[in-house]
């Protein structure tokens, strides 16, 4: 009986080393983030369908090769009267320029200022479609699109829907990173 308690004792101090590793200090663990978003990057491809928007609203972000697209659409937050939704925001690209910036049915007193890394904006919609269309010239080998989109003042994912398959973030701001083709 003694024999028996002796290797058990034995098994659980040795087992306990072998599991839990050696007891002198060890170099402290690498700070990985617990959570990573999903890769936007990917999701993003695609026209989504039009049709959609004016039933949805809020933000739609897509594009197709190096061209960005971005609409906006009324939403549900403001009662179906005459008071309009504004979208608000902007646009920054790192590692690379803006490029052929073009409004899409935007008009007084909707404001669109584009820059050479940037563009920021305010829409007011009561019942179109807006909108930008850009393109990304890189410059380094990665380049990061970052999207600031406010809807009537408010950073709400749930507004907003990327590529063909319309998914939706699961936090604002939004950045996605791409690496050229050498």
């Amino acid at each position: 009986m003694v024999k028996v308690a002796l290797i058990a004792c034995f098994l659980v101090t040795t087992g306990c080393e072998t599991l839990l590793g050696p007891s002198e200090p060890q170099p402290p663990l690498a700070k990985t983030p617990l959570f990573l978003p999903p890769p936007y990057d990917t999701m993003v491809e695609g026209e989504p369908n039009m049709n959609v928007i004016t039933v949805k609203g809020g933000y739609y972000v897509w594009k197709v090769g190096n061209s960005w697209h971005v609409r906006v659409a009324r939403t549900d937050v403001q009662p179906r009267t005459l008071q309009q939704d504004y979208f608000t925001g902007s646009i920054i690209v790192e590692g690379g320029y803006l490029t052929n910036v073009q409004q899409q049915n935007v008009q007084p007193p909707d404001d669109l200022r584009p820059e050479s890394k940037s563009v920021s904006y305010r829409f007011e919609v009561l019942g179109e479609v807006k909108g930008i269309d850009f393109m990304v010239r890189p410059i380094m080998t990665e380049y990061c699109v970052s999207f600031d989109l406010r809807t009537n003042d408010l950073e709400n994912p749930n507004y907003v829907r990327l590529g063909s398959g319309m998914v939706v973030p699961e936090m604002m701001p939004l950045q996605m990173c791409f690496r050229r083709a050498l």
